[in-house]
């Protein structure tokens, strides 16, 4: 009978500890830089570990350590102090998953989520892989004219290598080239093209994807952005007819209209007169007017005022070949 007894108790013992068992996640949790990480681990049933001793660790060192219903920080490694936490309202349904907030790149490690029962301990171990994820895609668009458009989504910042996909109004994938990646100290950056066609609809959506991660913009290209090459031109013509028209009222207020007189104003001397100065007009080609001691030598215009100092000329019935710039010179009254 006594015998029977032992046998009992001792199968009891290997049942129960054949009954308590840690269960973790399949492959590794991939964590992101900034976000918060939740590492799984329960009981294989609904058993209470709300009076067990709980303890994360990496390899020895102590990540978090809960017992007898509060935590204990002095053997925490300093890195993960206020940080991490227990889902305590969980634990007697046998959730001993452990939350770290705002995850940062040494993060990434193998984690032990370690119960001592009041039978014998159990454990199992939880891999960590951090990614910096890449920044929401930035659009552009550039029409080309013809009912085409020319669509680059950029997007920055991954520690993987992103893949990026083109979607149209309808949902359907755009055939696209590979995408130009480079890489940079900050991570990577992904430059990705696509020519769209008017038929293709007006909306479209870029998604840049990394393992686990994804960032995506939409974007609408109203109709007129497709011929945005043949608009431009449309919109720059009005300006350059009013430079075209500028640049002829100009040239009518300085130039000499041919079969009229024009007047060439000079007045170097004011109230001096010029009787017996020698007085030249003269253009790129020949003389316009010679006035020497009192005499009009060679001219083709008039003067007057000669007293009152005032030396212009006027052309009569201007030709072409007196079209240009004229030049006045006198050297005083010593005549040559």
């Amino acid at each position: 009978m006594k015998d029977l007894y032992w046998s009992l108790l001792v199968l009891c013992i290997i049942s129960t500890a054949a009954g308590v068992e840690v269960v973790g996640p399949d492959g590794p949790v991939v964590a992101v830089v900034g976000e918060d990480l939740i590492l799984p681990c329960s009981l294989n049933s609904s058993t209470s570990a709300a009076d067990d001793e709980v303890t994360w660790l990496i390899g020895t060192k102590i990540v978090h350590h809960h017992k007898n219903r509060q935590d204990f920080t002095d053997q925490q490694l300093p890195a993960y102090r206020g940080r991490t936490s227990l889902f305590t309202e969980e634990l007697q349904r046998g959730n001993l998953s452990l939350k770290i907030r705002n995850v940062t790149l040494s993060d990434a490690n193998t984690y032990r989520c370690y119960i001592a029962t009041d039978t014998m301990p159990a454990e199992v171990t939880v891999s960590v892989t951090v990614e910096t994820v890449g920044s929401t895609p930035v659009i552009s668009a550039e029409g080309l004219g013809n009912g085409s458009a020319r669509l680059q989504c950029e997007s920055s910042g991954w520690s993987s290598e992103p893949q990026v996909e083109w979607v149209d109004s309808e949902g359907r994938s755009l055939p696209v080239d590979p995408p130009c990646i480079q890489r940079f100290p900050e991570g990577l950056r992904v430059k990705s093209s696509v020519t769209v066609e008017q038929s293709d609809g007006s909306n479209f959506l870029c998604r840049v994807t990394s393992p686990g991660q994804t960032r995506e913009t939409r974007v609408e290209v109203p109709r007129p952005q497709f011929d945005h090459t043949r608009h431009y031109y449309w919109i720059m013509a009005p300006f350059g007819l009013l430079i075209l028209i500028l640049l002829i009222i100009i040239g009518c207020q300085s130039r000499v209209i041919s079969g009229m007189s024009q007047e060439l104003l000079s007045q170097p001397f004011p109230e001096t007169s010029a009787d017996n100065m020698k007085i030249k007009w003269n253009n790129e080609e020949a003389r316009v007017y010679l006035y020497k001691n009192g005499h009009v030598i060679e001219r083709s215009g008039t003067v007057s005022d000669l007293q009152e100092g005032e030396i212009s000329v006027r052309l009569r019935r201007n030709v072409m070949a007196e079209v240009g710039n004229h030049e006045q010179t006198n050297n005083g009254t010593n005549g040559l």
